[in-house]
């Protein structure tokens, strides 16, 4: 018994014991009884019927309540362990919903014509028919699923010419290119070019070369060329007011969030 007690070791292990059982008890929460709004309860009954074909029956209702409980429960758990935050598919799904909620909030879901012909005249050389432009390209990785959408993020934290050099590939010397319609598709084929054209100014927008290469491409300047009538373009000022509406929204909050 003397040797024990002399033990450094047991004494390391009875320690922790107890500072464990020292944190669990501080750190205890009065469990609540947690119950199920009308509306819960419905979609999980509207659920079950798309699923088997028939309405649940209270016994069936109940059980199902049961396991929806059950796993809020472990939800909330999971979320008390910051599990969300080291599984990277949560964590990206959690910030996908977050990201549809903040721009579902500032979107203009009342769009009038008075509101695209503003928007029109005030974006005019994006709808310039341009005999030049002017414009930055970075070659993007291969896609691979939960990559970083790099054009958003490019355009929430308004990327500027001197930062696109920590994204050129090896092989990539200057991400500035000009030229005609010609020029730009010599350089990256005819449709990156037929593209590049209806693109808007002053944002990122992504284009395909091929199935495996991508391209972030943002119009510097138009030259020569133009306007096409609003009735021409009606559609791309919606798109393109569309977008704007969600990058601002993302811009706003990345600011506020600083």
């Amino acid at each position: 018994m003397k040797h024990f007690a002399r033990d450094p070791y047991l004494h390391f292990l009875i320690g922790g014991v107890l500072l464990y059982l020292l944190f669990g008890w501080l750190h205890q929460d009065t469990p609540k009884e947690k119950s199920l709004l009308g509306y819960e309860q419905q979609a999980l009954a509207v659920k079950f019927a798309e699923t088997w074909g028939k309405a649940p029956n209270q016994n069936t209702m109940r059980l199902i309540q049961k396991q929806y409980l059950f796993d809020d429960a472990l939800y909330e758990e999971a979320r008390r362990l910051e599990l969300d935050r080291l599984d990277e598919q949560i964590h990206r799904r959690m910030v996908t919903k977050m990201k549809q909620i903040i721009t579902a909030s500032f979107v203009d879901t009342n769009i009038t014509q008075a509101t695209l012909q503003n928007f029109y005249r005030e974006h005019l050389e994006s709808y310039t028919n341009a005999e030049k432009m002017r414009l930055i390209a970075i070659l993007l990785p291969k896609y691979e699923e939960n990559q970083t959408d790099f054009v958003e993020m490019f355009n929430t934290f308004r990327l500027s010419s001197n930062e696109v050099s920590g994204f050129l590939t090896p092989t990539q010397t200057s991400s500035i290119v000009e030229g005609n319609r010609e020029t730009i598709a010599s350089m990256f084929g005819k449709y990156v070019a037929f593209e590049v054209w209806q693109m808007q100014s002053n944002r990122w927008h992504t284009v395909a070369h091929s199935k495996e290469e991508r391209y972030a491409i943002y119009i510097i300047k138009r030259e020569g060329g133009e306007p096409l009538s609003y009735d021409e373009v009606e559609t791309r000022v919606y798109d393109d007011y569309r977008a704007t509406q969600h990058i601002n929204a993302l811009q706003n909050y990345a600011k506020e969030a600083k």
